[in-house]
C-alpha cells in the first residue's frame, strides 16, 4: 500500500470531517508527515488514532499538534492510545451498558468516579463481569457470596 497516502489524504482533503484509523499499524516512519499535514487540513474535528506504533519525536509532534487544534477550536476530539494491548480497545464508559475495555487514568476525578462505579457493578455481579480482568497480572478474586 501507499505509505504516504494517510498523510496525503490529510493534506488534500476538503471534506472528511471524522477519521478512525485505530489499528491500522501506522508507525512512526510512515508517518513523519503527519504533524505538517494535520497542521495543514482545517476539515477534520475528530480524530482516532488508537493502537498504532506513533512513539518518539514523531508521536510527540503529532500529540502537540492535536492539541493545538483543540485547545484552538478546530478540532473537537481526538484519541491516541499508543499501548499495544492487542484486541482491546478503550471505550467509553456508559453506565447504562457498562460493557468493554476500559484504561483508567486514576489521578483524574472522572476516571474514579467510573472505577467506583465498575466495583460496585462487579460486587453487585458477585465478582461476574470481572471474570478474565487483572490488575498489575493479579486476576481479581471476589468472595462468592453466601447463599
Amino acid at each position: 500500500g501507499d505509505r504516504w497516502g494517510l498523510v496525503e489524504m490529510l493534506r488534500l482533503n476538503k471534506s472528511i470531517t471524522e477519521l478512525d484509523v485505530m489499528s491500522c499499524r501506522l508507525g512512526s516512519n510512515s508517518c513523519k508527515g503527519l504533524p505538517a499535514a494535520l497542521a495543514e487540513n482545517t476539515v477534520i474535528q475528530r480524530i482516532k488514532l488508537d493502537n498504532n506504533q506513533l512513539g518518539g519525536i514523531v508521536g510527540a509532534l503529532v500529540m502537540k499538534e492535536l492539541r493545538a487544534k483543540v485547545r484552538d477550536g478546530q478540532l473537537k476530539a481526538f484519541t491516541m492510545d499508543t499501548s499495544q494491548d492487542e484486541g482491546r480497545h478503550r471505550q467509553d464508559y456508559d453506565a447504562f451498558n457498562p460493557t468493554g475495555s476500559y484504561r483508567l487514568d486514576l489521578k483524574d476525578e472522572h476516571d474514579q468516579a467510573v472505577c467506583k462505579a465498575l466495583m460496585k457493578d462487579a460486587r453487585l455481579s458477585k465478582g461476574e463481569a470481572w471474570r478474565q480482568e487483572a490488575l498489575d497480572g493479579k486476576r481479581f478474586n471476589f468472595p462468592r457470596e453466601k447463599a
